[in-house]
């Protein structure tokens, strides 16, 4: 059996939270549980498991006004050190594009998150949210220094916790129904001017469905006119009538036939 041994500092995920308010053990740990268990999924996710096939969290310092804890992991010596340290460092930005999805920054990803993402992110912002006060930093350990890759602070954990309970509860729900839906408000998640990569468009409806969903138009001048005639399209509402087709009772593609109006975000 190969040895483990803890891997070098460089190829640590560095979690600080900084608090206003005493920290509530319970909180702290289900916290630092979530991020953990993300870590984990992270790896089998992507295949990334037999890279790195244990992860430690480590409480690294406490003092007043702050809480510093490590992710590391710790691997068979006979697995290459440079896989390890990619994935570690990876990690820390897969965090920050979760934390960019839920916060309406990064909406062409919404469809990659999954129902134990979103009960992991949302367990492990929750010391910050219930603090406003409190701020998240999240870096990564290179040449010995913390390089930080996200920060967040109470209001913005709050809004992450509130998406991610939505998308919970949508993707508990079999309410999206096939067929016509008259006067809904559409926006761009994703899109192309070129008829060839014209597959790649996504767009959101939120009253029909939270994630982007793939769209076609009933003619190129219809998709021309909310894409190509609109100014900054991607900060428009458009109210149009579409046709929804579904599988499972889950929207797969929206067919736009009519648009209506175009709404300022």
């Amino acid at each position: 059996m190969a040895a483990e041994v803890l891997i070098d500092s460089d190829m640590q995920v560095v979690i600080e939270l900084k608090n206003g308010e005493p920290v509530e053990l319970l909180d702290f740990a289900n916290s630092m549980l979530g991020a953990g268990n993300q870590y984990a999924h992270y790896l089998e996710r992507f295949g990334l498991a037999s890279a790195v096939p244990d992860a430690k969290l480590y409480i690294k310092e406490i003092r007043q006004g702050s809480i510093v804890a490590t992710l590391g992991a710790l691997a068979s010596v006979a697995i290459p050190l440079i896989e390890q340290y990619n994935v570690v460092h990876d990690f820390a930005n897969h965090l920050k594009t979760v934390a960019s999805v839920l916060l309406g920054r990064d909406k062409s990803e919404a469809q990659k998150l999954d129902a134990v993402t979103l009960r992991n992110v949302a367990k492990f912002v929750e010391p910050v949210a219930k603090d406003a006060a409190a701020q998240l930093n999240v870096g990564t350990i290179e040449n010995h220094g913390v390089i930080n890759v996200f920060s967040l602070n109470s209001t913005e954990a709050n809004a992450i916790q509130n998406r991610a309970k939505m998308l919970l509860q949508w993707d508990n729900k079999s309410q999206v129904q096939a067929g016509e839906h008259f006067e809904v408000a559409m926006y761009w998640a994703r899109a192309t001017n070129s008829e060839k990569n014209a597959t790649t468009d996504r767009a959101t409806v939120e009253s029909i469905y939270p994630k982007p969903v793939k769209v076609r138009f009933a003619s190129a001048e219809l998709k021309k006119r909310m894409l190509l005639d609109v100014a900054h399209p991607f900060s428009k509402a458009f109210i149009v009538n579409v046709k929804v087709e579904t599988v499972e009772e889950k929207p797969v593609l929206y067919y736009v036939t009519e648009l209506l109006e175009v709404l300022d975000k």
